[in-house]
């Protein structure tokens, strides 16, 4: 019987090309134009699986310089931990994994890695303070990304936490060139192709601006469904919803959930753990793919139901057949085809 992810994986794939030959073959073209953005929806969740099954579960924290990355990984694994001081400090892009050993190790480029083994955390945490630091000299250009390995009982096995660099010393526009400007960014750019997906960080008193937004939609659209707003201590809950509101609009369809947090306070700490859980578990993490599905499904459903009777017929006959008679180890098609037979009967 295949994985979860597996049939998770297939059941994309189906779908992908159900949506795709019943546009291709839509008399009318609104009905098109409503099969496609189903199939844009549909096209986004298979590319990250992809992603997930290719680099595994590795989860960035990114965003601007100074917001708070480093200290909210701090909070999120109860040890200090990750470099965080005044002002913007983590140069290189740093993985935390959890293992027996406790240890840091540095890739360096054309260089074998290099690896440190710590007695305590006091001394892991030395060297990654001096390793991380935005310092001169050729040996700290030459670093690409360090790994740290620590026994954590807040990092789920198989995950992966990313530190990035904060970005902002480059242009939007020279980010998908080979010559962005700025250090940073060219790190920060590197460890999230790295990244299968990605928490987007930001500060609750500075918001979110157009910059930041247009950042979200070129580079993580497609694999960040989660934004943590930092620094939200004190906040009511109108104004958290407010919040919500206000900036949302900038992301379109695919807006992330939003995560308020307090790392002095310790709000939202608790929800954004089990998030992160979630995407360590392969199973859970199908699970809520597939959950996805069900939901633009209904959605499809409700529209389709709305259309004159004479377009109602919007799936390609062959294309639903073998819709449906294709394997269903969870009878998570099986839902679909309910949802979905609405021009047809079973």
């Amino acid at each position: 019987m295949s994985t979860p992810q597996e049939a998770c994986h297939e059941l994309l794939g189906s779908a992908l090309i159900l949506l795709q030959e019943s546009a291709d073959t839509a008399l009318d073209d609104s009905v098109s134009s409503g099969l496609r953005r189903a199939l844009d929806v549909v096209k986004r969740h298979y590319r990250r699986l992809d992603r997930v099954n290719r680099l595994g579960a590795v989860v960035a924290l990114a965003g601007l310089g100074n917001v708070g990355k480093s200290t909210l990984l701090n909070t999120l694994l109860e040890m200090d931990i990750a470099p965080c001081r005044n002002g913007p400090c983590t140069a290189v892009p740093v993985e935390f994994q959890r293992s027996e050993n406790l240890e840091i190790v540095v890739f360096r480029k054309g260089d074998l890695p290099w690896t440190l083994p710590c007695a305590e955390h006091n001394e892991l945490r030395r060297h990654l303070d001096w390793l991380a630091q935005d310092a001169p000299g050729e040996s700290h250009r030459q670093i690409e990304r360090i790994v740290v390995r620590s026994e954590n009982a807040h990092l789920p096995p198989g995950l992966v936490l990313v530190d990035t660099p904060g970005f902002g010393s480059a242009t939007i526009d020279s980010m998908d060139s080979e010559a962005a400007g700025g250090t940073h960014d060219e790190s920060l750019l590197a460890g999230l192709q790295r990244a299968a997906q990605v928490v987007w960080v930001v500060l609750a008193e500075q918001g979110i601006g157009q910059r930041e937004a247009d950042f979200w939609k070129r580079h993580l659209s497609d694999w960040c469904d989660d934004l943590a707003v930092t620094g939200c201590e004190g906040w009511s809950d109108s104004e958290l919803v407010r919040f919500r509101k206000r900036f949302e609009r900038l992301f379109g369809r695919h807006c992330p959930r939003f995560h308020f947090v307090s790392c002095r306070d310790g709000l939202g700490i608790v929800d954004l753990r089990h998030r992160l859980q979630e995407l360590a578990d392969q199973e859970l993490r199908s699970n809520a793919t597939v959950e996805s599905l069900m939901q633009l499904a209904r959605e499809l459903s409700g529209w389709i139901k709305e259309l004159p009777l004479k377009h109602r017929d919007v799936w390609r006959r062959d294309s639903w057949l073998r819709f449906r008679q294709g394997p269903d180890p969870y009878l998570w098609k099986q839902q679909l085809v309910t949802l979905l037979d609405v021009s047809y009967g079973s």
